[in-house]
């Protein structure tokens, strides 16, 4: 059917997205259910669908919504399939987010996950996954996101290998433009609004039938914020963070397109930058260098070197200084012809050359140290700030 993956915070990061091409003779509205014989079904609830009555797992009814299995589930929320019941008789069918029963009294919980409804709502973008509705509903928030027919960056990677250079500079043009109506969002009276996603990563980005997405704002920082977390935690994953989140530095658009410039070289490499450690880039002495060693010899271009190293400079000062530059930088590099499927180009690229994927195997000698105030708690890592160590100032 779909993958809503990274439509939600890292509590949901167990969502599996269906690898199984859309049927265009199928109405639209029809959710697609894995062949069986009568006997080897369950008892399902028959739902009737503009006009056709397909057997379809047991339902629950939230509000207006029906809502099917779930497809991901953390400490906070549950995220499941679901069907609208519009008001004139039509059904769409969506992704619907909402607390789970035992947080509906969370004060915390529910103010996280009303703030994240309200930025969602503001946001619209062809490149960004787009909010069909929030609010409450027999007490619980929600919010209910579109369905999008394809997979997460990151199963692609992990089932397709390295991206063609081509596919990886579509993937993150598509991504540097929904990025740049994040961090021009503005208030009402004209002023920046200071929106800073904060959780670019492959799982957060979805790929559509004709492009990419992006998705989950549940830890977006922005100056209107309510709610904020706990003084010196950090929320996300710490292998794509820029390392001014680590070191209490500033933190700005340039701290997404950090995270972007190591989902481009994990697309053309095939394989994560920074190793998944507890300080993540803190872990590398000289990433720049590191770059350097693992990108040379892979047949890259050199302009799309010196961009990548660029992205990932350790200040951001030195990284390009807005989406709208990152575009013209990566629209400078693009080659051979655009298709029109995402999927369909990486995956004719990797069925014609399927010994030849480039994918970088390293083995890390990195030794770790003891690092107190590093928790990993329900799927959401935690980092107390004030105990992490001072590097050197790169």
């Amino acid at each position: 059917m779909s993958d809503p993956k990274g439509l939600w915070d890292d509590e949901t990061d167990n969502v599996r997205p269906s690898s199984s091409a859309p049927n265009p003779d199928e109405e639209a509205t029809m959710l697609d259910i894995p062949a069986a014989s009568r006997e080897e079904l369950p008892p399902f609830a028959e739902l009737e669908m503009d006009g056709v009555t397909d057997r379809m797992p047991p339902t629950d009814r939230f509000g207006r919504f029906m809502l099917l299995e779930i497809m991901g589930q953390g400490g906070m929320a549950e995220v499941r399939r679901a069907v609208e019941l519009r008001p004139d008789g039509r059904r769409r069918p969506c992704v619907v987010k909402r607390l789970l029963p035992g947080r509906r009294y969370d004060d915390e919980y529910r103010a996280m996950l009303l703030e994240e409804a309200r930025l969602c709502q503001r946001l619209s973008h062809p490149n960004i996954v787009a909010t069909y509705d929030s609010g409450i509903i027999e007490g619980m928030p929600y919010i209910a996101f579109e369905v999008i027919e394809g997979p997460s960056l990151k199963d692609c990677i992990a089932e397709l290998g390295a991206a063609p250079v081509s596919v990886a500079i579509r993937v993150a043009l598509d991504v540097a433009r929904a990025l740049e109506h994040v961090h021009g969002m503005t208030r009402d009276n004209g002023e920046s609004l200071g929106l800073v996603h904060r959780d670019v990563t492959p799982e957060n980005i979805l790929l559509g039938p004709h492009c990419a997405k992006l998705a989950d704002f549940g830890i977006a920082r922005h100056e209107e914020r309510e709610f904020e977390t706990r003084t010196g935690i950090v929320k996300g994953k710490l292998c794509y963070m820029a390392p001014e989140v680590f070191e209490e530095r500033l933190i700005d658009g340039r701290t997404d397109v950090f995270s972007l410039g190591l989902v481009l070289a994990e697309l053309v490499l095939g394989q994560p930058v920074v190793p998944p450690t507890a300080i993540g880039v803190l872990a590398i002495e000289d990433l720049d260098a590191h770059l350097g060693t693992i990108l040379s010899g892979r047949g890259l271009p050199s302009g799309l070197v010196e961009l990548l190293r660029s992205m990932c400079a350790w200040r951001s000062e030195h990284r390009p200084p807005s989406a709208r530059e990152l575009q013209a930088r990566l629209r400078a590099l693009e080659v051979g012809p655009r298709g029109d499927s995402i999927r369909g180009d990486w995956s004719n690229a990797a069925s014609a050359n399927p010994f030849e994927i480039p994918t970088v195997r390293t083995e890390s000698s990195i030794e770790l140290p003891e690092l107190p105030g590093v928790y990993d708690l329900e799927d959401e890592t935690e980092l107390g700030l004030r105990t992490t160590p001072r590097r050197r100032s790169r």
